[in-house]
């Protein structure tokens, strides 16, 4: 089982890195590449009008936000769930735009 600290994004590719020296490219959230991939698709929409829809504070929201687009944090499922959701946003420092338990 992976400890609760490790389970964050890019976690082993960090250590992988650490341990060789050479500099991996990050495709996944939160990463620029997956939401370019988007705003590359709709290039009549600006990404402010695109919303990104997750359940992650450090992938969905934070990917969301350093795109450009408004976020919207979805609570009663996925990672957050059961959590305190105003003390995980306080502790992260990420907060969305809107929170919905569910869509």
């Amino acid at each position: 089982m992976i400890a609760p600290e490790n389970s964050e994004p890019g976690f082993f590719t960090h250590r992988a890195r650490e341990a060789s020296g050479t500099l991996p490219q990050f495709y996944g959230k939160p990463y620029a590449p997956a939401f370019q991939a988007v705003i590359e698709r709709f290039t009549d929409i600006p990404p402010g009008q695109i919303l990104m829809v997750g359940d992650t504070l450090h992938t969905d929201i934070l990917g969301g936000q350093n795109a450009g687009m408004k976020t919207l944090l979805v609570t009663a499922e996925g990672s957050l769930q059961g959590m305190d959701i105003p003390n995980c946003i306080a502790q992260s420092g990420i907060a969305p735009d809107f929170i919905a338990p569910e869509i």
